[in-house]
């Protein structure tokens, strides 16, 4: 028998923040997030390593373009991407 575990995160933008893969409950670790345009900003409650889900290209500063699966270090609280 075994177990899973779902949880729910937002899907209504090209990217879908996930949270810090530290954590049993990752979404519990974003504060808020702010979409601007084509801009968006992910403010975590604390850095670590943040996994997101990108449906189509964004940029992020240290990364470049990636799209699909992404798991980076968080240096700082606030994350920014720019969809394409």
């Amino acid at each position: 028998m075994g177990v899973r575990l779902f949880f729910i995160a937002d899907a209504n933008s090209s990217f879908i923040p996930i949270g810090l893969e530290e954590y049993f409950i990752m979404p519990k670790t974003i504060d808020r997030v702010i979409t601007r345009g084509k801009d968006i900003i992910v403010l975590l409650r604390e850095r670590g390593s943040f996994i997101g889900y990108a449906e189509e290209k964004v940029y992020l500063e240290d990364m470049g373009y990636v799209e699909g699966i992404i798991r980076f270090n968080a240096k700082d609280k606030v994350i920014f991407i720019k969809k394409t």
